[in-house]
């Protein structure tokens, strides 16, 4: 088993392609963009920001599927080789869907290029085979044919994989750069940031203390204080988010972006 997804800083870049006369971003790539929303019959003051609820788009693409469908249920787990000698591993449930009484199977097909989801109907009188799954997903040639893995070390293998994939946990890099700073060493090198950074930072999530920490922890170091002493964690809707704050990280001069533009990638 490989022992890890490829673990990419998720730096978004949105382009604002055009406004309304009030400001409102109408299109912004494919990315949803919300700037504050207008409230009605209320006093209103202009210029002023009124918070929005996050919308999470395709919510069940997030989801622990292992951890919520699978784990603690009666399940298969199949092991083979693709085509390409790459290997991969096969989860099947039967379930039910969406608790409407109507059975389905749930099937996750974990390669190293990452997860796939997908769900079949059901046929009492049809059996379903592990090659005909596969095939759904796109996978029809092997040079090692699946087979199942009966030892239950495996759940707590795939639990971890799927921890470690990025799909259910979240890391972002959040840059302090002070008034008139344009370049990457100017702004790594800001060690604190300002009173509203600060703010900005506790509406974001908590400040805790890395050495020792035991949640989600998004690459940074638990143990000896190499990636700084604290950061900032929160979770919403059940996702782990750790921020990797420039403030926050270690700095020297001379080195001045060794551990920061490892954290916090522009490119």
């Amino acid at each position: 088993m490989w022992t890890t997804f490829l673990h990419v800083y998720e730096i978004l870049v949105l382009q604002l392609i055009s406004s309304d006369a009030d400001g409102a971003i109408q299109r912004a790539g494919r990315f949803r963009v919300e700037n504050g929303s207008s409230v009605q019959n209320t006093d209103y003051t202009p210029g002023t920001w009124c918070r929005t609820d996050v919308h999470l788009e395709n919510p069940e693409y997030h989801t622990r599927w292992y951890f919520k469908y699978f784990l603690g249920k009666v399940h298969q787990n199949y092991v083979g080789t693709d085509a390409e000698k790459n290997p991969f591993f096969l989860s099947v449930v039967l379930s039910d869907q969406n608790n409407q009484r109507v059975p389905q199977y749930r099937s996750v097909l974990w390669k190293k290029t990452g997860t796939q989801k997908i769900c079949l109907p059901y046929s009492p009188t049809k059996t379903l085979s592990v090659k005909s799954i596969l095939s759904a997903m796109s996978l029809d040639k092997f040079e090692k044919s699946p087979r199942e893995i009966l030892h239950p070390e495996i759940q707590k293998d795939l639990l971890v994989l799927e921890e470690q994939e990025g799909s259910v946990n979240f890391k972002f890099g959040v840059l302090y750069a002070k008034d008139g700073q344009l370049t990457d060493d100017e702004m790594f090198s800001n060690e604190t940031g300002s009173e509203s950074f600060q703010r900005f930072l506790s509406l974001m999530g908590d400040t805790i203390t890395l050495k020792g920490w035991t949640g989600y922890r998004g690459g940074l170091d638990t143990k000896n204080d190499t990636t700084g002493i604290c950061s900032v964690y929160t979770v919403y809707q059940g996702h782990e988010i750790m921020f990797h704050v420039s403030t926050m990280l270690p700095y020297s001069k001379e080195n001045k972006q060794q551990v920061c533009n490892f954290h916090i990638d522009f490119s």
